[in-house]
């Protein structure tokens, strides 16, 4: 049981620090620069250097990558660009939606998958049984 839980944990950890070094990558495979894109056409070289320093984008990309997993294992997300907001905040504000969204969808797929897949046991081998 013991062994089960910590394949398990180890898979998970395994996961999201793929899905972190996913992410991390796709920011620096967009086109142009981060800060540029960032901060709109608008902004003038010095705000986009200013952003790019205290976003630590002039550091080499291991650096960068060491301080955004250890921001993340914080809890800090970083600031929404657009709003000025705590990401973490927003995501939490969000949560009670996304739970209400979950559940109204899996009762959805309860309600139709159990009938469904008692139809399809009371007749094998038929069309409603494939």
């Amino acid at each position: 049981m013991w062994m089960y839980f910590v394949k398990r944990l180890g898979l998970s950890v395994l996961i999201v620090m793929s899905a972190l070094i996913v992410l991390f990558s796709l920011l620096h495979m967009i086109p142009g620069d981060p800060a540029s894109i960032a901060l709109g056409p608008r902004a003038t070289p010095e705000i986009i250097a200013a952003y790019a320093e205290k976003m630590h984008m002039n550091e080499p990309i291991y650096v960068q990558f060491g301080i955004f997993f250890s921001s993340v294992l914080q809890g800090d997300l970083g600031v929404d660009v657009f709003s000025d907001r705590d990401v973490a905040t927003t995501v939490f504000e969000m949560l009670p939606y996304t739970l209400i969204l979950a559940l109204a969808s899996l009762a959805w797929a309860a309600m139709l998958g159990i009938p469904l897949g008692c139809l399809s046991a009371l007749y094998p081998n038929s069309l409603l049984g494939v």
